[in-house]
């Protein structure tokens, strides 16, 4: 039986995606976000029948770095806050985590590297960059208090 190991890492992932919007969607499309870095991030991979979704929900001192990775039926989710700082051109992370879990042969691993990245915030889209790897997209996420 295959034990499939689905790993999420803060960078140097590749998103491929499309956003498509007729002409009436904006009529009762949301109101755009605000051009901030805090709030909620999301992205999402397919691979393989593997979905692999990565979320950032971002604050003024810390960030919660959450993984959800999913295959057939079944479902890993892991979570961890941890202390971040930003200005206007820099988001910092001032901790290393990883931390894998486990349920019916899929892994799942969160995995997060203190240090910091550029980023740019791009009407909905969210571009975070490391230095020596590939950028990461996120896209903006309305939460609902």
């Amino acid at each position: 039986m295959r034990n499939p190991t689905l790993i999420i890492l803060l960078t140097g992932l590749t998103i491929f995606g499309c956003n498509s919007r007729g002409p009436d969607a904006t009529k009762s499309a949301p109101p755009p976000p605000p051009l901030v870095l805090e709030g909620a991030w999301t992205t999402q991979q397919i691979d393989d029948g593997y979905y692999r979704t990565t979320t950032l929900k971002i604050g003024k001192e810390s960030t919660t770095f959450t993984s959800q990775c999913d295959f057939d039926t079944q479902h890993v989710a892991i979570s961890e806050n941890l202390p971040t700082s930003y200005d206007d051109t820099t988001f910092t992370i001032l901790k290393s985590i990883k931390k894998e879990d486990m349920n019916a042969g899929l892994t799942c691993v969160l995995e997060v590297r203190e240090g910091a990245l550029s980023y740019q915030i791009d009407g909905e889209s969210l571009t975070l960059l490391r230095e020596g790897d590939e950028p990461l997209v996120l896209n903006y996420v309305q939460v609902a208090f």
